[in-house]
């Protein structure tokens, strides 16, 4: 990197980084509200942010070049929830700790004020609904060809209730989504400052106020695009990876940048009534809950019982362990409930405290190894040794329960490292995403992860369905 050429640290590379995102920031607002300079200018100013539009699509060519970075550009020390109480609040918010703080943990200081601002200007909901905040993010995102931001608030809109469908035709082209007219024109209005700001004028924000949008409203809106062209700013700066699949359809398809008009569905709606169509079986009862209905918890517990307890297993890879620290996760849980904000599912949220809770005693052994191990202890010398060719159907030799039983049990003899991914994703079935939001992982770490740990087992399980006379016993 040239910085560092002239002898910047990567810490004040990471501040120049943060400090230019600021100005884009503050520039944002600027466009927006035309506000007049406190100083006269020295010298007549021409804009260089504005970004090259085509009142067509733009090409695939630009759209490759979502897949060329090779980052994260600076090094970023291992920072626990334990010991960083702004990554515990994540945790217990989100579920997870996204790449866009992991990445800044050189500096916690800087962490810490972005988090405190992400929630100042998120989490409040009498204004805009923080659904039609993060459909605000995530269109301006995709015509600002941020794969990262797309992926994390397609999911966040995904953990809302919206669904996967809806959350895709927005970062594709809001115009065709089932967003409301009035929502359609609040997204326009944000695309365009975001994006095309040279072109933007008052007449704008008079268009919101003729879809009765108020001076309040229209305020948050400014100040939420302001903060996306930070985060994508920052992050095309640090080049970090997504922390979830970046949606198919996104990637697929032509990105189209902003468009005064557009064909609406029929029947459209506003996307705030979907989140009336909770996804998350556990949301009437969390909203029970925090109301004080205790009765709601103990339902709550029964139904999450047994996902908590795979989590605990996934790690500590044993049951009586896995037993005894569950009525600490569930206590956690209901210590914590109130704050919980329901921006994942409830039960990605309880296997978060679960992953913690396991953690803690983890550490506690000597001889075992974390989960939170870096990836490159992954990338070490293991190659299988005995892995030898199988029968065409090991239900020759074994029943389906045994089959089952047989590879729990190889599972529980891995590392937490893959134990836990493997039981998530093969065991439980769950997508990559979720495994991944689960685990506090990025979705290539989970991956690498899935693929060594299914070695490993292959390994482990090959005398039971080689060829050959014998076998081992079950």
């Amino acid at each position: 990197m040239s910085l560092r050429a002239t002898g910047l640290t990567d810490e004040t590379i990471l501040e120049v980084a943060v400090t230019a995102a600021i100005g884009v920031y503050r520039g944002t607002i600027s466009a927006a509200l035309r506000v007049e300079p406190e100083f006269p200018l020295r010298h007549a100013a021409r804009s260089r942010c504005a970004l090259p539009q085509n009142e067509g699509q733009i090409s695939r060519d630009a759209t490759s070049w979502l897949h060329t970075q090779n980052g994260p550009y600076l090094p970023s020390p291992f920072l626990s929830s334990e010991s960083f109480s702004p990554f515990a609040a994540l945790y217990q918010t989100h579920g997870f700790i996204p790449n866009f703080f992991r990445s800044q943990s050189l500096r916690p200081d800087l962490i810490e004020a972005e988090i405190d601002a992400v929630g100042n200007t998120l989490q409040p909901q009498d204004i805009l609904t923080r659904v039609q905040k993060e459909a605000i993010l995530l269109a301006v995102s995709a015509v600002n060809l941020n794969s990262y931001c797309v992926a994390v608030h397609s999911n966040m809109l995904r953990g809302m209730g919206v669904p996967a469908e809806e959350a895709d035709q927005i970062a594709v082209d809001h115009h065709f989504s089932a967003l409301s007219d009035a929502d359609k024109a609040l997204v326009d209005c944000a695309i365009k400052l975001g994006a095309r700001h040279a072109e933007f004028s008052p007449q704008d924000l008079d268009e919101l106020r003729t879809r009765n949008f108020t001076e309040e409203q229209i305020l948050e809106s400014i100040a939420v695009v302001a903060l996306n062209n930070f985060s994508n700013f920052l992050q095309m700066g640090l080049g970090f990876e997504p922390d979830f699949e970046v949606p198919a359809a996104f990637q697929q398809a032509i990105v189209k940048p902003f468009r005064p008009s557009g064909t609406p569905m029929a029947g459209e709606s506003s996307i705030s009534t979907l989140v009336t169509a909770i996804a998350d079986p556990d949301a009437e009862l969390l909203a029970q809950v925090q109301a004080g209905d205790l009765d709601a918890f103990e339902i709550l517990v029964r139904r999450n019982t047994q996902s908590v307890f795979r989590a605990l297993i996934a790690i500590l890879g044993n049951t009586d362990e896995a037993q005894d620290a569950m009525q600490d996760v569930f206590l956690s849980a209901f210590k914590h409930i109130a704050r919980f904000e329901g921006r994942s599912k409830v039960s990605t949220w309880l296997s978060a405290i679960a992953r913690n809770a396991a953690f803690q005693l983890i550490r506690k052994r000597k001889d075992t190894e974390s989960l939170d191990s870096a990836d490159s202890s992954e990338d070490g010398d293991f190659r299988p040794r005995q892995v030898q060719a199988w029968q065409d159907d090991p239900e020759q030799s074994y029943s389906k329960a045994q089959v089952r039983k047989l590879v729990e049990k190889g599972i529980l003899q891995l590392s937490p490292t893959y134990r836990a991914v493997l039981m998530l994703r093969d065991i439980e079935q769950l997508s990559t995403d979720e495994a991944a939001r689960r685990l506090g992982l990025s979705v290539p770490a989970v991956k690498t992860r899935l693929f060594r740990g299914r070695l490993m087992l292959r390994e482990w399980l090959s005398p039971y369905f080689s060829k050959g006379p014998g076998g081992a016993e079950l």
